[in-house]
């Protein structure tokens, strides 16, 4: 035997927790469980945690609260609480000057894991949440939309939004044009042209590129025809001025002295005073940080190249730092990518900046206070309420919501956000802080699902040096199901890729021209002379058959665990659907041998009634981002109306005398001949 004594000296930190493991020491066998030690501090929550074990904590001694899958009960000293695999947990520390101490004991069960699984396929079959409001970043109308965009929240959301009505969800993806921000006034001032002009033009590029990618929100909302932006905006900002969740404060400014302007965003650059990196004012792309202007390196004016002066201004600044501590806990519980989460930890670990919520201009909302009529609200806090009118244009046209607060207030809805990096700080920190100050009912977005830069030929994209490909003249030319299958490939998930024709038409050739369609002709044809162009019915089973069976469930899995917000990656499912083609293929070709020995007849319309199972799953899982595509492959499987519509879960088979001829005639979409130069706006 052995006794582990308990040493103050050996605690170390783990999920929020004051914890010591209890391990048997060198050459005594590992039991089948571990064991630790734990207390959380007085007036503290442990971090919110899920593991494959299931798991007992012993409270010892303290009082205060458990969280299970977001619902709380009380805990007292004596009491025991049972986890099951994958349930969510956090303690909470219900005393303001002792610990609250217990002992967890947690083990790998196999038989709790298959139920934890299952429990988890009828939940999931359900409707819950039974609203789902989709977001991608309104882009800044100072030009067209590149590949660069598509490739990130744009295509993304649109994609998820189809899950999600596959899934029954009563889903709705809103976007629109960012019309107020100050790059549209330098884009106004190169072209000679006003920036309503400007706003205008360029909104409607952004919204035919958009339609030409069969991305098809549900509101795109432009602030100047909007019935509900202005108002919501000057509402949202007056109710925090009234609050005091704004500021007056004389602080230092940029002025160009030669140009007689208050430089802020677009109207200043220099070097990031977080990364080195080059910066506009207010917020650095490269390292995804805000800057006060005033705090930049060797700043310039961007109209004039001379070097500004500093000057104090009094603007409305919103005091970040303030909402620290509830910001910590809403991140905890958010799901969002490892990279975004590193930023949030960093600006937390080295003090939350306070935020000019107002800027001296004559473009953009004005601020709604007296005495500073000269300004306007800072666009950033403006595309926060943003969110709110454009719910309001989805509640205006849907008649089973009252409101934004339908979408934004109601237990039984969420909110995912989609975005690029550089706006990262933005969605996950300033954003949730001013809803929270804002109205503390609120639901702040349960998934920030963010992408990295879309790189083109190995470099940004670029309108001012035009190294771009423009979205919709690309999409004039090429079908849209190409460009969405090889930029959902090809997303910028948790780094930076780069894009290039050449390599664009061949993987998309190789891939649909080379895999797919060779490979669903074949099928039809071995239907056609086999079972005259109609579905088989299952017969014998043989172990080659039941490997394909379970693997094609498994892969299915996969597709959908890669479209949930939570590790939302579009290039995952097209991974899966080439992998679902190549084992059909590879399949197909072994088992086609059994179609000269009649006296194997029942194993052979087994293998076809499974290959036929495989194209429905292929055209079921590639429908989110390919719904021309998919439209054509469940046409020619001898289904009527749109679709697939539905989701399907698991290994669905054709109904027996289904007419399945029109794989005959499948021909996958193909990309156009490409020209030598990118195409222009």
């Amino acid at each position: 035997m052995f006794i582990r004594k308990f040493d103050p000296d050996s605690l170390i930190r783990e999920y929020g927790e004051s914890c010591i493991r209890v391990a048997p020491p060198a050459g005594y066998p590992e039991p089948p469980f571990g064991a630790m030690w734990g207390a959380v501090d007085p007036g503290e929550t442990s971090t919110p945690n899920t593991h494959h074990e299931a798991e007992v904590f012993f409270i010892l001694s303290g009082q205060g609260e458990v969280e299970v899958d977001g619902l709380r009960h009380d805990l007292r000293s004596g009491d025991a609480v049972y986890l099951e695999p994958f349930e969510s947990h956090a303690l909470r520390n219900g005393s303001p000057d002792s610990d609250l101490r217990f002992l967890s004991v947690w083990w790998e069960d196999r038989a709790l894991l298959e139920r934890s699984e299952r429990r988890g396929d009828s939940e999931t079959d359900g409707r819950s949440p039974s609203r789902v409001l989709v977001t991608a970043t309104p882009p800044t109308v100072n030009g067209g939309l590149h590949l660069g965009h598509i490739s990130g929240p744009y295509l993304a959301a649109d994609v998820y939004r189809r899950y999600l009505r596959m899934r029954g969800c009563d889903a709705y993806y809103v976007t629109g044009s960012d019309e107020n921000q100050s790059y549209v006034v330098t884009k106004a001032a190169q072209r000679g042209w006003t920036p309503e002009e400007t706003a205008a033009r360029f909104g409607d590029e952004v919204a035919r590129a958009l339609g030409a990618l069969r991305i098809e929100p549900d509101v795109f909302a432009r602030p100047s025809t909007s019935p509900h932006h202005e108002r919501l905006c000057r509402e949202f900002f007056s109710r925090l001025y009234a609050n005091g969740a704004l500021e007056l404060r004389a602080t230092p400014a940029l002025h160009c002295v030669a140009c007689d302007r208050y430089l802020f965003e677009a109207h200043v650059s220099g070097l990031c005073p977080h990364c080195g990196h080059g910066s506009d004012g207010c917020a650095c792309e490269d390292c995804g940080r805000p800057n006060d202007c005033v705090d930049l390196i060797d700043p310039r004016c961007t109209t004039c190249g001379s070097a500004p002066i500093v000057r104090e201004v009094s603007r409305l600044y919103f005091p970040l730092g303030r909402y620290e501590k509830q910001l910590r806990r809403y991140l905890r519980t958010v799901a969002m990518a490892p990279h975004l989460a590193a930023l949030c930890e960093e600006m937390l670990s080295d003090g939350l900046p306070d935020i000019a919520a107002s800027h001296v201009a004559d473009w953009g909302i004005p601020v709604p206070v007296t005495g500073l009529e000269d300004q306007v609200i800072y666009v950033w806090l403006e595309m926060c309420p943003g969110y709110l009118a454009a719910s309001q244009q989805v509640s205006d046209a849907e008649p089973s919501l009252r409101g934004f607060e339908d979408l934004w207030k109601d237990p039984e809805a969420e909110v995912v956000q989609f975005f690029g990096f550089d706006n990262g700080y933005f969605h996950a920190l300033l954003f949730p802080a001013l809803l929270m100050a804002y109205d503390p009912d609120m639901r702040l977005p349960s998934a920030l699902v963010v992408n990295e830069f879309y790189l083109l030929e190995g470099e940004k994209f670029s309108s001012s040096r035009e190294h771009a490909i423009w979205a919709a003249d690309f999409a004039g030319e090429q079908p849209a199901d190409c460009v969405r299958l090889y930029l959902a490939m090809d997303r910028p998930e948790h780094e930076r890729t780069s894009f290039t024709l050449a390599d664009y038409e061949a993987w998309v050739r190789a891939e649909l021209s080379g895999r797919w369609e060779p490979w669903l002709v074949g099928l039809g044809r071995r239907v056609l002379d086999e079972c005259e162009g109609l579905a088989p019915a299952t017969g014998t089973y043989t172990p080659a058959h039941a490997k394909l069976f379970r693997t094609i469930t498994s892969l299915i899995r996969r597709a959908e665990d890669a479209l949930e917000a939570g590790a939302f990656s579009p290039s995952e499912v097209v991974q899966v659907l080439g992998e679902l083609v190549s084992l059909a293929q590879r399949f197909g070709v072994a088992e086609s041998r059994l179609s000269r020995a009649p006296e194997r007849s029942d194993e052979r319309r087994t293998a076809l009634a499974l290959e036929l199972a495989a194209a429905r799953a292929l055209a079921t899982m590639a429908a989110p981002l390919v719904p021309e595509l998919a439209q054509q492959l469940w046409t020619a499987l001898g289904f009527e109306g749109e679709g697939p519509a539905r989701w399907e879960r698991r290994v669905a088979f054709l109904a027996p005398g289904q007419d399945v001829s029109g794989l005959l005639r499948v021909s996958l979409p193909q990309p156009v001949g490409i020209a030598s130069e990118s195409p222009r706006p």
